[in-house]
């Protein structure tokens, strides 16, 4: 069971972190979501909370307002930022950028990450 979340500005960017190239990883280079695998007795927003601090560090003020699954096995929240703000990466990814969200969809994308954007457009 896994979770991440959706950061979106009031321009309707969202924040995507390209991930490190690692061997073995077939999703190395690929775009997706601050999110992860849940931790024992975590629930799903819990789990999507702990894992965007872990890999944007501390981000601007943000509000939960409405999620997607993928399968029974993820979650995709989505939150409110009144700004982009600058990410402090973790180990787990080499880069980050804001996209509108069809601009997003025409890069190399998790599909854990990409199914559920499809359902919110």
């Amino acid at each position: 069971m896994g979770a991440g979340i959706m950061f979106m500005t009031r321009d309707g960017e969202v924040l995507a972190l390209r991930r490190n190239d690692y061997k073995g990883d077939r999703w190395s280079g690929h775009w997706d979501f601050p999110g992860g695998s849940s931790e024992q007795g975590e629930s799903r927003y819990e789990t999507a909370i702990r894992e965007s601090f872990e890999e944007t560090g501390n981000p601007t003020h943000f509000k939960v307002v409405d999620h997607f699954k993928n399968g029974n096995h993820y979650t995709l929240f989505l939150a409110l930022v009144p700004k982009a703000f600058k990410p402090i990466l973790s180990e787990e990814h080499s880069s980050w950028a804001w996209f509108k969200p069809l601009d997003l969809l025409e890069k190399k994308m998790h599909p854990k990450d990409k199914k559920p954007l499809l359902i919110y457009l």
